[in-house]
């Protein structure tokens, strides 16, 4: 099981390095194919290496509704911006 974790946390940094962020809320378990277990363990791991999860609140458009936004992203992210990241990553 460890192993599987492994490429899944390796997959996610690729997917930070590509993105400069990933979602990793609720229910994208399933777009990477695997268990809230092991994505969650994946980025437990990757916590360790001084990654960050990054949670807010973004309104959504038309219902005013507010919808919880969960992002992976590298140590060294630059927060200047982080709001309209997450804007348009809601909006996607």
């Amino acid at each position: 099981m460890e192993d599987a974790i492994t490429t899944i946390a390796d997959m996610l940094k690729k997917q930070v390095v590509d993105k400069k962020y990933v979602d990793v809320g609720s229910g994208v378990e399933t777009h990477f194919g695997t268990s809230k277990e092991k994505l969650r363990a994946a980025v437990v791991m990757l916590k360790e290496e001084d990654y960050k999860v990054r949670i807010f609140k973004i309104r959504q458009d038309g219902t005013g509704l507010e919808s919880r936004v969960k992002l992976l992203t590298p140590p060294d992210f630059d927060l200047d911006n982080f709001h309209q990241i997450a804007q348009a990553l809601f909006k996607e």
